[in-house]
């Protein structure tokens, strides 16, 4: 009889353990469900900010934006490879190259293979149009700030071609 009150116990222990983990997996799927990349059309307020030399950008046929952090363990140099393809492509075509970081201190590590802007002091205005959330972020934007292409998460190969494809679309 005690064998049976041991396993009823048990069996209550795991219903709330699988109940605290179907929570939990719910929450996750929902929080990654608010992740969603920028639209496609939609006016950033531009420029962004003023480099580390205290101006803003320069003006260019198109803008490939990337807002990541140091801290950021997926945007290391070992996730990078697409995303320093991308860049390269992209800076090649007329584009310029521009990191966001939460802090003007974190930027992610510089390959220095292209050169990029990194922003020592962000517009409030293009901030509160982005709403960036979580690194990286990876936005292409034509001359006049509109978005081509987004992405959240991890430049893949894949992604870095959808990019390309959507970059055909800029005025040169």
């Amino acid at each position: 009889m005690k064998w049976i009150k041991n396993l009823e116990f048990w069996c209550l222990v795991l219903l709330f353990v699988n109940l605290a983990t179907a929570a939990t997996d719910f929450y996750f799927r929902r929080t990654t469900l608010a992740l969603v990349p920028l639209p496609p059309g939609q006016s950033l307020a531009g420029p962004p900010g003023i480099t580390l030399a205290g101006r803003p950008p320069a003006t260019a046929a198109c803008h490939l934006v990337r807002y990541a952090s140091i801290n950021c363990g997926y945007c290391a140099p070992k996730y990078s490879r697409p995303w320093d393809d991308l860049e390269q492509k992209l800076t090649q075509k007329g584009c310029d190259s521009i990191i966001v970081s939460p802090f003007s201190g974190d930027f992610p590590l510089a390959d220095n293979k292209t050169p990029e802007f990194r922003l020592a002091g962000v517009s409030t205005e293009f901030m509160r149009s982005t709403s960036f959330s979580s690194t990286p972020i990876t936005l292409l934007v034509d001359h006049d700030w509109r978005i081509v292409w987004s992405h959240i998460g991890v430049v893949e190969q894949s992604d870095s071609q959808q990019a390309l494809q959507a970059s055909q679309t800029l005025a040169p």
